[in-house]
């Protein structure tokens, strides 16, 4: 019973904080391409201001901005790309319900293509397009998948030396009680 109720309670303890590591892994990762896409919209806008081209600037602010692992393109309002950064082979399209979302929500979160992307207006004029910045989903499904993989080594290992050691404890505070049992049987 000991050794069951314990390996009930390791696991429900491990589902919880993979399940809470893997929100909050989520999480950060949204917050932090928001601030990328705002950081690009507001580079845009400055870089516009001065080349007064809305594909020259794209194409200014992503030669002078790279991100590792992050992709980032400039989008117009029908969501077509501008400009895309040069670590960035493909071109992501976004769903115009997505755009529109971004339209009402000053922000738009998407996965599309194994990737999370957000979505941000350039400045407040609609006319000036939105920033995406994207990055592969693997990078949180790696950090999970370490995670189950050490859950699934280390419950097991603990449920194990828990049920040793309790076998043993037990052995010791009852090895008075059998020898008194022993005793009354030769008596």
């Amino acid at each position: 019973w000991y050794a069951t109720v314990l390996g009930l309670s390791l696991v429900a303890f491990a589902l919880v904080i993979y399940y809470t590591a893997a929100t909050s892994l989520r999480e950060r990762q949204d917050e932090s391409l928001r601030s990328t896409a705002q950081t690009v919209a507001s580079a845009y806008v400055e870089e516009l201001g001065e080349m007064q081209s809305l594909t020259k600037a794209g194409e200014v602010v992503l030669a002078e901005i790279t991100f590792p692992n992050r992709y980032v393109q400039i989008i117009d309002t029908n969501g077509q790309p501008i400009a895309t950064s040069k670590n960035f082979t493909g071109s992501i399209i976004i769903p115009s319900r997505i755009i529109n979302q971004t339209r009402e929500h000053n922000v738009g979160f998407v996965t599309i293509s194994d990737q999370r992307v957000v979505i941000v207006p350039v400045s407040t004029d609609p006319k000036l397009g939105f920033a995406a910045v994207s990055e592969p989903v693997a990078v949180i499904e790696d950090a999970l998948g370490q995670l189950r993989r050490d859950s699934f080594a280390l419950v097991p290992l603990v449920l194990l030396l828990a049920s040793l050691g309790g076998y043993f404890l037990a052995r010791q505070s009852l090895a008075p009680i059998a020898s008194m049992n022993d005793q009354t049987q030769r008596i």
